[in-house]
């Protein structure tokens, strides 16, 4: 890896931000690259379903042990082997990235199920056994005291799928429901607010209003805040090719947060020194925006969309590796 992105990852860890990486794959574990990225100055990992089935799609590196699963029983299904398979991935991931913290999701079909999310949640912490595992657990109404519970058990948690402020707060309120001092993050998802609300703007106020109202998240965090919890930008790659393709990163400088980037964020990263002072612009409140377009109807469609997608990418990675044991 370069000193550049060295240095980049450095200044933004100064200055309050910690620099985690959202991707997880087989390859990068084994290559060496992930410890790289270590050396490099990530503070920590996300992963996601469609993360995860991208990395089960790429070359064989799953087939040995797919082979050998389904040679001791002919009777596993393919979430067995999905499951088996990625909290082997995600091990790996604890110990390279030691003492730092690595995500991994529930199956997003639980969204709506508070008792399995529990149970599986559970299971996947003492699965991997790291200390440093952080579980993913999506802000649902039926999930909220299912992150009660699962602090209360012991786990670190990443709240993950959170588009909106009462989402924020619900998620809190949760979390001071534990009897815990486990660590948590609160995934404000940013960049698909402004891809989503866009169309409905004058160009004064295009791709402003994420920005306005993550930033309005975070004080209704730091009003509230709770020992061992940090707000964690997600989504934060430009959608806009004509844009700064570092916009998400520059204008979300806050104190006690995470920012988790894509690969293309950390390959720009990587190419020029960026001065993270330069980034000042005028963000307008959110409420600037409600005279052109109904924020909560597009916050409603946003959390729906990410659900569908996610739970589609679950699927997609069980076929891939049933592809995979019939091939």
């Amino acid at each position: 890896m370069s000193d550049v992105l060295k240095t980049n990852l450095n200044k933004l860890y100064e200055l309050g931000v910690e620099p985690w990486y959202d991707n997880i794959s087989r390859q990068i574990i084994n290559d060496g690259s992930l410890k790289d990225l270590v050396d490099s100055g990530i503070k920590g990992v996300t992963s996601n379903p469609a993360i995860i089935a991208n990395s089960i799609k790429s070359g064989d590196n799953y087939n040995q042990q797919i082979n050998e699963i389904t040679s001791a029983s002919s009777s596993v299904s393919p979430e067995e082997i999905y499951w088996k398979c990625i909290t082997e991935d995600i091990k790996s991931a604890c110990g390279i990235l030691n003492p730092n913290f690595v995500s991994l999701e529930v199956s997003p079909e639980l969204f709506d199920n508070e008792k399995a999310t529990i149970t599986q949640a559970v299971e996947l912490s003492e699965k991997v056994g790291a200390d440093n595992l952080m579980v993913k657990i999506p802000a649902t109404p039926e999930c909220y005291p299912a992150i009660t519970s699962c602090l209360n058990e012991g786990l670190n948690i990443n709240v993950t799928l959170m588009f909106s402020h009462d989402e924020l707060k619900r998620t809190m309120e949760a979390v001071s429901n534990a009897n815990s001092q486990q660590n948590v993050v609160f995934s404000f998802f940013v960049s698909r607010l402004d891809a989503a609300a866009n169309q409905f703007l004058p160009e004064d106020l295009k791709f402003k209003l994420a920005i306005s109202y993550a930033l309005e998240a975070h004080r209704i965090w730091e009003a509230n805040k709770i020992e061992n919890t940090k707000m964690l930008w997600a989504s934060t790659s430009m959608k806009d090719t004509s844009k700064d393709p570092l916009y998400y990163v520059r204008n979300l400088i806050t104190s006690e947060s995470v920012n988790t980037m894509p690969t293309v964020v950390f390959d720009h990263l990587s190419q020029n020194e960026v001065n993270f002072s330069d980034q000042l612009i005028d963000f307008p409140s959110h409420d600037e925006f409600n005279k052109h377009l109904d924020l909560n109807e597009i916050l409603g469609d946003l959390k729906q969309n990410g659900l569908v997608a996610f739970i589609d990418s679950f699927k997609d990675g069980l076929k891939e590796i049933g592809t995979k044991i019939n091939g």
